[in-house]
């Protein structure tokens, strides 16, 4: 049997009678997704931080692309309606399923290093390259 309590205004604390804790279980509703695409992250489209919950879908786009489509993170008049940015990575060779797995098994903490070129850190072996494009 769960009972919830509430722990700040937004948040809420799920007890198990069992007293089972989790480290992995994050204490806030709002986790972040880093991507750096390898320019140095010293300019402006360097690197870009989503919310989790921004994420409106995931696609192949061909065998070595996966797509990651997240609300756009400047909202112009273009942008307002059904534009998304894009996060494209590139994939090994018909490995969808299993970056979409690994994906998801990743995002586990409040921030959450997904691509870093710059420090060739990956979510996933499958992995090994990202661009954005912003929603224009």
């Amino acid at each position: 049997m769960f009972n919830f309590k509430i722990k700040y205004p937004h948040v809420y604390e799920e007890e198990d009678d069992n007293q089972w804790w989790n480290p992995f279980r994050s204490t806030s509703m709002t986790r972040f997704l880093f991507f750096a695409t390898g320019d140095g992250m010293d300019a402006a489209n360097d690197a870009f931080i989503y919310p989790l919950h921004s994420l409106r879908g995931i696609h192949p786009v061909n065998a070595t692309t996966l797509a990651l489509r997240f609300n756009p993170m400047f909202i112009t008049d273009v942008a307002a309606g059904d534009a998304t940015d894009l996060v494209a990575l590139t994939i090994a060779n018909g490995r969808f399923k299993e970056v979409v797995k690994d994906f998801l098994k990743s995002v586990q903490y409040d921030f959450n290093v997904m691509v870093d070129k710059d420090n060739n850190e990956f979510f996933s072996r499958h992995v090994s390259d990202c661009s954005v494009t912003l929603a224009t």
